[in-house]
């Protein structure tokens, strides 16, 4: 660039800048600038259409809350917003949930664009893992459908007033039963268990049922006991007295 000091500061043709071209130059950029702000698409509000708009001004109607653009001849609409102060969330919810849009690439009724039904036509036929899982049994492998958190799922029941018992998976079985039918006073009974307890009683007891007759005290004792049942001293019993017994064991 020329020295701003020319000596000469008015040239008609000038071999370089000038005082007075640096002038013409700025005020030609200032225009350019200008120019350039102008073609910027312009957003007014107001409940009036502006006047002399350019074409591709933008207008939003305050009186209809719809936003326009000036095509040249006339305001043309581009959205409404509408009015959701009044819309409940389930409304918006419902709505939401019952979108179809079938071929909008929006479906309520696909998974990652798969129809719910196209599912049903997918071939397992090569995939064996699903029944090897079906039927596992993995007795011994740590994974055995007969288990229930590493214990036999054995719930094995016999339900009956007279004698019945429950077995539970962590191997504790509880049997219970009634003595009924006394017919010889102070007789001693033997209890047969419903099963055999395979280990050990836990707990064995004996108590009278209510005696219609009289409300006399009776005395009831177990006098012996094993794995497969047990003896009990009837005591006073009379003939019209019965009597229960409950047994833990495992």
């Amino acid at each position: 660039m020329a020295d701003w000091n020319n000596p000469n500061p008015i040239n008609t043709n000038p071999g370089g800048d000038t005082k007075y071209q640096g002038f013409v130059k700025a005020q030609s950029n200032f225009d350019d600038i200008y120019s350039k702000l102008n073609t910027v698409k312009k957003l007014q509000t107001g409940t009036t259409a502006p006047s002399n708009p350019a074409v591709g001004e933008l207008w939003f109607d305050e009186n209809t809350g719809i936003l326009k653009r000036y095509d040249g001849t006339s305001w043309v609409e581009i959205a409404a917003l509408p009015d959701l102060s009044n819309t409940s969330d389930i409304t918006v919810l419902n709505k939401i949930k019952n979108v179809d849009g079938a071929g909008s690439g929006l479906d309520a009724d696909t998974v990652d664009g798969k129809q719910a039904s196209d599912l049903a036509n997918v071939d397992l036929s090569n995939i064996t893992a699903l029944g090897n899982i079906l039927n596992l049994d993995g007795s011994g492998s740590g994974l055995d459908a007969d288990l229930v958190r590493g214990l036999p799922a054995d719930f094995t029941n016999y339900l009956n007033i007279d004698g019945g018992y429950q077995k539970l998976p962590s191997g504790l079985i509880l049997q219970w039963g009634r003595i009924a039918g006394i017919t010889t006073t102070g007789a001693v009974v033997n209890i047969t268990f419903p099963i055999a307890f395979p280990n050990a009683i836990a707990y064995l007891n004996c108590i009278y049922g209510y005696n219609y007759t009289t409300s006399a005290e009776r005395n009831i004792y177990i006098t012996t006991w094993s794995l497969t049942g047990a003896s009990v001293d009837l005591g006073n019993a009379t003939t019209q007295d019965y009597a229960y017994w409950f047994a833990i064991g495992y």
